[in-house]
């Protein structure tokens, strides 16, 4: 395990991979109460997550309390707060590789994309935060696919669009993250987990 708080990106993903390849095969073997790093604060990357139940990072990518610096939220959506969230991660313990991280089945696309063809507001303004977030990805896809195309298969593009533009929210609206990625080394990619596998795929490109 690192011992730097800046571990080289590619290093970081290695282990993510790694990890995520022993849970998969249902070889886990890192104790899940064990602090690992927590104690220096070293988390090897961030991940900005979805907060479904069945898709916890630290247990996917099979690592120990404090490998990980996890912000989670319905949609891996990023709005202020947790831009800032993310910030402060990436300036205080020092992960030079952040993930923004999807998956199959997702909840809030589901049902932001439901309520696009169906014409249905949120039942609330809360709500309405998230789906208004989603929701630009959603026409795109119905408008590229039609709403009448195969209802997994839309879900499945624009979970995939919304992680990109994830991406391209911490790139252009953060100046912190901007100066780290040109000038320390910061990497962000997406990721897809697919629950029937158990397996992350990652959008390295």
């Amino acid at each position: 395990m690192p011992n730097s708080t800046k571990l080289p990106p590619a290093e970081a993903l290695a282990l993510l991979k790694a990890g995520n390849a022993r849970f998969a095969s249902n070889s886990r073997k890192v104790d899940p109460h064990a602090y690992d790093y927590a104690v220096d604060e070293k988390p090897i990357a961030i991940i900005l997550g979805c907060c479904d139940h069945r898709v916890p990072p630290d247990i996917l990518f099979d690592q120990g309390l404090g490998n990980l610096f996890t912000i989670r939220v319905a949609g891996n959506i990023v709005t202020p707060t947790q831009l800032g969230s993310i910030e402060f991660g990436a300036l205080t313990f020092g992960p030079r590789l952040i993930v923004v991280m999807g998956h199959q089945r997702c909840g809030a696309i589901m049902a932001t994309l439901k309520d696009q063809i169906e014409k249905q507001p949120p039942g609330s303004d809360s709500l309405k935060a998230i789906v208004d977030e989603i929701a630009p990805t959603c026409c795109s896809c119905i408008e590229s696919h039609g709403e009448n195309d195969e209802f997994e298969k839309l879900t499945y593009d624009v979970t995939m669009s919304n992680i990109n533009h994830s991406i391209e929210r911490l790139r252009s609206d953060s100046p912190i993250l901007k100066d780290l990625a040109e000038n320390d080394g910061l990497q962000i990619i997406g990721a897809y987990y697919n629950m029937d596998e158990g397996r992350v795929q990652f959008l390295e490109d």
